[in-house]
């Protein structure tokens, strides 16, 4: 009775990271964050990542990402300039979460982004399986 109590239950892994990266802010361009300077200035941003796991995506190991990836994610944009609006960077963000997690079983991207303390844009990714 419990084996098939289980049988119908639908599991899942969520993988949240969250913390703040640094970038700059292309200058006279409509950029995430507010900033008039005329010359490049860096910004600090906040992030938050909720992805949403099928059972079925543990590695052999038993793991999703390696959690370390998004540290080094974010801590690459140090040396970019920042030219699109939050909407547009964070899709960009979960677009590229979706193709690190590639066939293993990613059900749902949520990128949340805050260039403005207490201000936040969130993309949403459903990927289909």
């Amino acid at each position: 009775m419990r084996s098939q109590l289980l049988d119908r239950v639908m599991r899942s892994f969520v993988q949240e990271a969250e913390g703040k990266f640094s970038i700059r802010l292309h200058p006279n361009t409509p950029h995430c964050g507010y900033s008039n300077a005329t010359w490049a200035i860096a910004a600090t941003f906040e992030y938050r990542l909720i992805l949403v796991w099928s059972v079925s995506a543990l590695d052999s190991n038993g793991f999703l990402l390696d959690n370390t990836y998004f540290g080094d994610y974010f801590l690459a944009f140090r040396d970019s300039l920042l030219s699109v609006s939050c909407e547009r960077f964070a899709q960009l963000i979960a677009d590229d979460m979706v193709r690190e997690a590639g066939t293993r079983g990613l059900v749902r991207c949520d990128v949340r982004l805050s260039a403005i303390p207490g201000v936040w844009i969130t993309a949403t990714c459903q990927v289909q399986q």
